[in-house]
């Protein structure tokens, strides 16, 4: 009997390990069953994410698109105005009819001068769009022989331009060039795109602490003989 209940004592020993690692594995399984819910619900807030940012994407590429399609259109507007310049300018050239005779230069000299007072005198260097909308219209309804103003930033985009501009941006354009360099510029005369008459264009840098900020220039209609 004491043998019979020594091996009872050691197999409820055994027993009682059993049962521990048993409870200690009920406990891994729960803690391993809590692990897979949080990775299952990380895994669906990535598929929501993914989802998302492929919705993001798709309206990305449609926007992009549409920018390039008015790109696009505004090359081809930008390329049809300046085939019509070089024709107007053309036959301007070849038509002999119209000879040059004189200019009247002290109207140019003129219109030099306002155009540098109201350089000295609007703050066009702060470059502020709706700024340059009021001055600019200002001095064009002052100026009855002045058919179009406008300013630029110096890497050629326009900040304001009445009548609107028919080009997108005039970097490489003779009066934007050497008025960002400092100078003022006079054009020969051609016919106006606008009124079909002859005119010239002025341009001057604006300056702000002796430094070139930007261009304006003007469209002055004149008189040939």
């Amino acid at each position: 009997m004491t043998d019979v209940l020594y091996i009872l004592d050691t197999f409820k020993g055994k027993i009682s390990g059993i049962t521990g690692m048993v409870s200690d594995s009920t406990q891994a399984v729960e803690a391993q069953t809590e692990s897979i819910q949080e990775i299952a619900l990380l895994l669906d807030e990535i598929s929501n994410m993914s989802v998302a940012n492929k919705e993001y994407a798709q309206t990305v590429a449609k926007d992009m698109d549409h920018q390039h399609q008015n790109v696009q259109q505004i090359m081809r507007i930008n390329e049809a105005l300046e085939q019509t310049s070089n024709e107007l300018q053309g036959m301007m050239k070849k038509d002999h009819a119209i000879t040059i005779a004189s200019l009247d230069e002290q109207m140019i000299e003129e219109a030099k001068k306002r155009l540098f007072t109201f350089l000295q005198t609007c703050p066009l260097y702060k470059l502020d769009e709706r700024q340059h909308q009021k001055y600019l219209n200002e001095f064009l309804r002052s100026h009855s022989n002045i058919e179009a103003v406008w300013s630029n930033r110096l890497d050629g985009t326009f900040v304001y331009s009445s009548p609107p501009a028919g080009l997108v941006n005039a970097k490489a354009r003779p009066w934007f060039i050497e008025a960002s360099k400092g100078n003022t510029f006079i054009s020969d005369v051609y016919i106006s795109a606008l009124t079909k008459k002859p005119c010239l264009t002025i341009s001057a840098p604006i300056l702000h602490q002796q430094q070139i900020v930007g261009v304006v220039g003007v469209d002055l209609s004149v008189s040939v003989i």
